[in-house]
């Protein structure tokens, strides 16, 4: 489904404990992974997060990733994200219940194709129109 050589495993160690600093807890605090993912159920709050894929920028050590988002709903919400350190460093929203092609790193960017529906298709539908989404890495 990903590019050959540049997906690694939402199992490896290297996922475990990220911090997605855009995603807040029921205490405000940011979410941590555990084993590639998060896990929250009160009253108040409801987060099933994880990590849908993974990719290594050997050269500047960063890591791409699509984060999934369920809240309680029906849809799924898609965010691609950049780590360095372990930390988010930055996200862009993808959308909801879109289906993932490829992630990858490419000239100084992390970027995904995916595809998302288009206006006369409903959201239970797969979704047909192919879109790409970039990060630019910005390095000192």
């Amino acid at each position: 489904m990903f590019g050959k050589d540049k997906v690694v495993s939402r199992n490896e160690s290297f996922i475990n404990n990220y911090r997605l600093d855009f995603i807040k807890t029921e205490r405000g605090a940011s979410v941590r992974l555990k084993n590639g993912k998060y896990e929250c159920s009160n009253i108040e709050n409801y987060y099933n997060i994880s990590v849908e894929s993974c990719v290594r920028d050997d050269k500047q050590a960063y890591y791409g990733g699509i984060i999934t988002v369920n809240s309680g709903g029906t849809g799924s919400f898609f965010y691609l994200v950049l780590f360095h350190k372990e930390i988010s460093i930055a996200h862009k929203f993808l959308g909801d219940r879109v289906k993932i092609k490829d992630i990858y790193f490419l000239a100084g960017k992390l970027e995904t194709k995916y595809f998302i529906h288009t206006t006369e298709q409903a959201m239970s539908d797969i979704p047909k129109q192919l879109i790409t989404a970039t990060i630019n890495i910005k390095t000192n």
